[in-house]
């Protein structure tokens, strides 16, 4: 969704435009107390430089009246992703689950057992052989 708001703008124009009239109307006064052809110049050129800020000021703010009153709002909406929801659970999936986990676990036991069966013979001999000298010094 955008936006734009355009109220700092348009209060802008509203002062400077207030501010314009008020300068319009000094300089007119200043043209009819006018006492020779080139002050008249001077003012009269003035005065167009401020009527035409002016229309400036105008159009952009007519501009935005239209603006503001042909204005939408455009909102874009999605859907959220689809969740997969699990299913339920079934007599021969637990079933398999279980096999699978059993079969996993014997083959955990079995490398666990080779793993460690060099160790076990190496202790059992020595414990073996300390036996054998235990008895042999008593005996």
């Amino acid at each position: 969704m955008s936006a734009e708001d355009v109220t700092e703008e348009y209060v802008d124009l509203e002062a400077q435009r207030d501010s314009l009239s008020n300068q319009l109307t000094q300089y007119n006064r200043l043209l009819s107390r006018g006492q020779n052809v080139t002050e008249i110049l001077v003012v009269q050129k003035e005065i167009e430089r401020v009527q035409l800020e002016l229309d400036r000021i105008f159009g952009r703010m007519k501009y935005l009246d239209n603006r503001i009153m042909l204005s939408t709002i455009s909102v874009s909406l999605s859907e959220p992703l689809q969740v997969e929801t699990p299913e339920g659970y079934s007599i021969p999936g637990v079933i398999s689950e279980g096999i699978a986990g059993f079969v996993d676990t014997v083959v955990w036991l079995f490398i666990a057992i080779l793993t460690l069966l060099p160790v076990l013979i190496l202790a059992g001999a020595g414990y073996w052989v300390y036996q054998r000298r235990v008895k042999n010094r008593q005996g």
